[in-house]
């Protein structure tokens, strides 16, 4: 018999709290529009915006590469890119490219 699985429960809310917070601040980082710009986004920067420590970046998403992928993951999840795929398997051409236009102006 298998132990029970282990469940978070109140240590969930901090968990994706802390989670939300470094990717708003590595999206602040990415858009600032001060001349630094994105050649200032590093994971210390991200973590110093977020009030977080840096081994808590590297920890949830591995390396700077892995942060950038979540952001752009969130960032695809809140514009409901995933409607995308509805334009791609519509058979009416007509009709695939008024969705397409729609998730991307949806998305802008």
């Amino acid at each position: 018999m298998s132990p029970r699985p282990y469940q978070l429960g109140q240590r969930q809310a901090a968990v994706d709290e802390t989670r939300r917070k470094v990717l708003a601040a590595a999206r602040d980082l990415l858009t600032d529009p001060a001349p630094a710009g994105p050649a200032a986004f590093t994971v210390d920067a991200v973590a110093k915006r977020a009030d977080v420590a840096r081994a808590t970046v590297y920890y949830r998403f591995g390396s700077k590469a892995g942060l950038l992928e979540a952001l752009f993951d969130d960032l695809a999840a809140n514009g409901r890119m995933d409607r995308l795929a509805e334009a791609f398997t519509t058979p009416d051409p007509d009709e695939a490219l008024r969705r397409f236009v729609a998730c991307f102006a949806g998305f802008w």
